[in-house]
């Protein structure tokens, strides 16, 4: 997907990735209309990558085409009492009434270490989940994520385990926003 504004400057273009929503920027100048941040770009590819990743934690940690709105806790954007007929609706009025089976829950981790997509969460030495997005939280100083879990272990205080490159870190299940700005 290209997004386009024309300017005195030349042409303003933006790349968006069609996973994340993440628009790059790039521009298009003169007759050549040659891509001056391409360079830019491909060097910064490792650190965009980290930093997609960790913008996914506020969004609501990522998911794929088998999340439900109401496992992801976006129930409230699925209106299926109007009437309205959609692509989908059947499925989902299905999968509302057979209720979740898991819920997205905020991890935050006691000790060092850095969680990271795909690292298994554990219960009981078992796997129950994957981290669906985490990283590091400055302003906490501790690794924070989020992950898939069965409905009765996403439960605040819940005390859990992610295997962060065969390292298991004590994690807990956390209410969201992971932060708050005290006011005043």
């Amino acid at each position: 997907r290209m997004k386009e504004q024309k300017g005195n400057r030349g042409v303003r273009l933006g790349h968006a990735d069609s996973h994340t929503g993440y628009v790059r920027p790039s521009f298009a100048t003169g007759a050549g209309k040659t891509n001056v941040s391409d360079s830019i770009l491909r060097q910064a590819a490792a650190v965009t990558d980290g930093i997609r990743s960790f913008t996914r934690l506020p969004r609501g940690g990522g998911s794929d085409a088998g999340t439900k709105p109401w496992e992801a806790g976006l129930g409230f954007a699925v209106s299926l009492d109007d009437g309205v007929d959609f692509a989908g609706r059947a499925a989902l009025v299905a999968a509302r009434e057979a209720g979740a089976t898991r819920r997205l829950a905020c991890l935050r981790v006691s000790g060092r270490g850095i969680m990271r997509s795909g690292c298994p969460i554990l219960h009981g030495g078992e796997a129950v989940g994957r981290v669906s997005s985490g990283g590091y939280a400055p302003t906490l100083g501790v690794s924070i994520g989020m992950g898939y879990l069965p409905v009765e272990l996403a439960q605040r205080g819940t005390e859990l385990e992610v295997d962060v490159r065969g390292r298991p870190l004590s994690a807990v299940v956390v209410p969201r926003p992971f932060y708050r700005r005290a006011k005043g």
